[in-house]
């Protein structure tokens, strides 16, 4: 009889061991006796389960793909691919999140910590300083409500409080630097509040720098000469705009509609001194007239 070596190995490999006596001898009975005992002792039908049950072939056949009744193994190596490639971007993608939850997290705790060091919030709570902050809308409301708190409007006139909160305007388009120059030249006072207020800007940028805050502080002396001639009761808005502005007539315009609704917000804040919002509304009223009241009313 004639067998393939893969037969006979899997008929090796399917024999259980014998035990093999090492006195045993070719051609010695006692020793050739325990080995036919040993054989005899085998069963040749539990033999044959173990092979189908636990040989090569059950093993392969344990595998889902192998048995596939529609013999569609390569569609499922590409299908099984794409879906790793999909398990792996949608891991990426909760990765990202979670990165920006985190960030948003972070950011507000970083606030919360400026907050806390100029006496807005304590213990999750939030103080006089920190109602005020809460009710305005502005770039920075942390510097505006520091002028408040650090006095900055004290004595102050109508015309010279307007022009000192025109400094806070987040307008791009500001006026001509040398005019602002030599305007506050001539007012000394007026001069050491921007100081004070640019002292105060710096602070509050120093705190934020220091956490990795970038909500930004700025102090711009552009419009306070134009400001200022209109808030003392000036009605001649050309030579305003040629002498005290020197930009466009329409970014001076959109400038005091800004700065009537940033002198509103701080006459009406909780908590803000009488005759600090009595002085702020006055100024709000009296900058909003004549060709600023009308581009309002368009």
């Amino acid at each position: 009889m004639r067998l393939k070596s893969g037969l006979v190995k899997r008929i090796f490999w399917a024999t259980p061991p014998l035990h093999v006596p090492r006195d045993l001898r070719r051609g010695e009975p006692r020793g050739l006796r325990h080995l036919s005992e040993q054989l005899e002792r085998l069963s040749v039908p539990d033999l044959i389960s173990r092979e189908r049950e636990q040989g090569p072939e059950a093993a392969v056949a344990a595998i889902e793909c192998h048995r596939c009744p529609w013999g569609a193994t390569t569609r499922c190596e590409h299908a099984s691919r794409d879906l790793e490639r999909l398990q792996e971007r949608v891991a990426q993608r909760r990765a990202a999140l979670d990165a920006f939850r985190n960030a948003y997290w972070q950011e507000f705790l970083r606030v919360v910590e400026v907050l806390e060091q100029f006496g807005a919030v304590r213990d999750g709570r939030l103080l006089p300083k920190g109602r005020l902050i809460a009710s305005l809308r502005h770039d920075n409301e942390l510097l505006l409500a520091e002028t408040v708190t650090r006095g900055l409007f004290d004595d102050l006139t109508i015309a010279e409080a307007a022009a000192l909160c025109s400094a806070l305007l987040e307008e791009s388009r500001s006026g001509e630097p040398m005019i602002a120059r030599a305007f506050l030249k001539k007012r000394p006072r007026l001069k050491h509040r921007l100081d004070r207020l640019a002292g105060a800007a710096d602070t509050v940028f120093q705190a934020q720098r220091a956490r990795h805050l970038g909500v930004p502080v700025g102090v711009q002396p552009g419009f306070m000469p134009s400001v200022f001639r209109w808030a003392s009761g000036d009605d001649d808005w050309s030579g305003i705009i040629a002498e005290s502005f020197g930009g466009h007539e329409g970014d001076l315009v959109r400038a005091m509609r800004r700065l009537i609704d940033l002198l509103r917000q701080l006459a009406e804040g909780p908590d803000v001194p009488v005759e600090t919002a009595r002085l702020l509304a006055q100024a709000a009223r009296v900058v909003d007239r004549g060709i600023v009241l009308e581009s309002a009313l368009i």
